[in-house]
């Protein structure tokens, strides 16, 4: 993939999570789409939240945790198993996965603010800071090996934008709309405006 279309997805997918935040049931029916990854199997057919049948899961799963056994790094199994346990409500036996998809892509921010998400949904709110850290740590070597590297720019402004570093995250911005190339400025800027416009208030009741 070219860097321009990596860098698309890039700024579509952390302007999803602007957008939708840490919000529950979590957002792993697009967990699939950004691990990527080879595929060792077919992907089974999806278990329907409002109906899961516990054989049927748990083929699926057994199926996951044999690949698993064979490639543990397969990216497609981890996310795979992942969301399985998560639509059936197996939040902890979700986490190592998660966290091994995140370890293999630290620099991902989708996997990353979904791995809080899910800390926040298992009350391990002591895991979250080391979490941003690492994943704060990759943007910064890409920005040692380039300073205007647009995926490193835009990925630490939005860490520092949700821990509440809006001036670290602003210095960031301002170098991303700079040095965006100019078929990417448009949407680079219009991400910028959104991430650092203050909360929106709820509309004053009538009296």
């Amino acid at each position: 993939m070219s860097q321009p279309k990596k860098n698309k997805v890039l700024l579509i997918g952390i302007a999803i999570f602007g957008f939708f935040g840490f919000v529950g049931p979590l957002l792993f029916t697009l967990f699939s789409i950004f691990t990527g990854g080879e595929q060792a199997t077919p992907p089974p057919t999806p278990v329907a939240n409002e109906a899961i049948d516990p054989k049927a899961l748990k083929v699926q799963i057994d199926g996951y945790q044999t690949v698993l056994k064979r490639e543990p790094n397969n990216l497609n199994a981890l996310g795979s198993l992942a969301e399985l346990y998560l639509r059936s409500g197996q939040y902890a036996q979700a986490v190592p996965l998660v966290e091994k998809v995140s370890a293999l892509q630290p620099d991902n921010l989708q996997i990353t603010q979904q791995l809080v998400a899910l800390y926040v949904q298992t009350k391990q709110f002591e895991k979250i800071p080391a979490t941003y850290a690492r994943s704060e740590a990759s943007y910064d070597q890409l920005l040692a090996k380039d300073k205007n590297n647009l995926n490193g720019l835009v990925g630490k402004a939005r860490l520092r934008q949700i821990q509440g570093d809006l001036k670290t995250a602003r210095t960031l911005l301002d170098q991303a709309v700079k040095v965006a190339p100019a078929d990417l400025k448009p949407q680079v800027k219009k991400l910028s405006e959104q991430m650092l416009a203050p909360p929106a208030t709820a509309a004053s009741t009538p009296k």
